[in-house]
């Protein structure tokens, strides 16, 4: 079965080899960054001060569990432009 995309131009063209195992395969560094990300969230609510505490100290917990995330998502972002960059290199290099 051979699956169809539209190009740049809007015509249809087969899918690549390298187009149809990107979709299937499992990327680890996402899921490891969506693991981390939970975790942050499950460590903000046992951290998070109690009536007693100063008030700062709530400030510091959503401080911290946002800054993680955000530099979770960073990283995320990065890891994605590397494999585009790769894909696109190994598609340029299929056409040659």
């Amino acid at each position: 079965m051979h699956f169809q995309i539209f190009n740049a131009v809007g015509k249809f063209r087969r899918r690549t080899d390298i187009e149809k195992r990107k979709d299937r395969q499992l990327d680890l560094q996402g899921l490891g960054y969506l693991i981390s990300t939970l975790s942050v969230l499950f460590l903000g609510l046992v951290a998070w001060p109690g009536p007693a505490d100063p008030a700062w100290h709530a400030w510091a917990v959503v401080i911290g569990m946002a800054t993680s995330v955000l530099g979770m998502l960073v990283r995320f972002l990065s890891h994605r432009r590397d494999r585009h960059d790769i894909h696109r290199v190994e598609r340029k290099a299929e056409r040659s």
